[in-house]
């Protein structure tokens, strides 16, 4: 149950969606049309383009209306109720609690990441991105940065060498890229039809698949998608943002869908708010472990990760 609890933690950074959807009255501005793609010739860059342009339109998103449920080897989990914000390019915060008593948190500034469960005596564990990018380990393949890309808050890099597959209705966004050593390929999957409900996704899905198999190794499929309204200086507009992810590990038999209820988007975050939410905790009673400076597998004294965490 601990290695299935870090396993859930982690998916739950990987990707994040919303709330049971509703209709709001505000329409996307401009650019979110499908029109505004270029599917008719989908090149990488025109693909690149369109999904950056979207990046453009979202930089804050924070709710206090988050649930996620899981499942695991068919049985369900017991959900949580928690709280997001996410302030790109790295600033995150994810935490569930149920009956009061929380359970999980899991956090990201621009220097480090840390994720917390409950589970006895378990400690929080963090990471500076500085070590991370050294080689240090995790027990799932799983890049921080890779939650912003799920929001639709990421910038694509028109520099890296991308691929284009067309499979029917959808066109898959090709990277091939490395996770801890290994090669896979990083995909996004857009509709090429015409999506004129604001509450249906353009971009569909984000999967990593093993470079030398095909086979998934994790999918965020997007089913809805929500419109905030968005105060600027041309008058109110509608911001859409995913709104309820279905997240698949396969090989684990894991499966998590998050949802957001309604959320403040571009929101300004005042400093106090920046320092609360995105500050390593330090909890009292509550033990830290750097994993750069985890003991080696093998160790009597990384007992402890290895139960909390399921380590090797």
């Amino acid at each position: 149950m601990r290695i299935l609890g870090l396993a859930l933690l982690f998916a739950s950074l990987l990707l994040t969606g919303c709330e049971g959807w509703r209709k709001d009255k505000v329409q996307p501005g401009p650019g979110n049309h499908p029109r505004d793609t270029g599917f008719s010739t989908p090149t990488p860059e025109n693909l690149v383009g369109y999904l950056n342009r979207q990046a453009d339109r979202l930089s804050v998103i924070e709710s206090e209306d988050v649930d996620l449920v899981a499942h695991a080897q068919g049985k369900r989990l017991p959900g949580l109720r928690g709280f997001m914000v996410c302030d790109k390019p790295r600033s995150f915060r994810l935490t569930g609690e149920a009956l009061s008593t929380q359970y999980v948190d899991i956090g990201s500034n621009g220097d480090r990441f840390w994720f917390w469960v409950k589970d006895g005596e378990s400690p929080l564990y963090h990471c500076s991105y500085a070590d991370y990018e050294k080689g240090v380990k995790l027990p799932m393949p799983f890049q921080p940065e890779w939650v912003v890309e799920a929001l639709g808050m990421a910038k694509y890099d028109l520099a890296k060498n991308y691929k284009v597959e067309q499979k029917g209705a959808t066109v898959e966004l090709i990277e091939d890229t490395t996770v801890q050593g290994v090669p896979v390929k990083k995909v996004t999957i857009i509709n090429t039809r015409s999506v004129n409900d604001p509450t249906m996704p353009q971009v569909t899905g984000h999967a990593i698949r093993d470079a030398r198999t095909g086979k998934t190794i994790c999918q965020a499929t997007i089913r809805r998608m929500r419109v905030a309204t968005v105060r600027t200086q041309q008058g109110e507009q509608g911001v859409p943002y995913p709104s309820d992810v279905l997240l698949e590990w396969p090989a684990e038999q894991l499966t998590m869908t998050i949802k957001i209820g309604k959320a403040t988007v571009n929101q300004r975050l005042s400093n106090e708010e920046m320092n609360r939410y995105f500050t390593l905790p330090n909890w009292p009673g509550i033990k830290q472990v750097d994993l750069a400076r985890m003991p080696p597998p093998g160790n009597p004294t990384s007992r402890d990760v290895r139960q909390a965490g399921g380590y090797r």
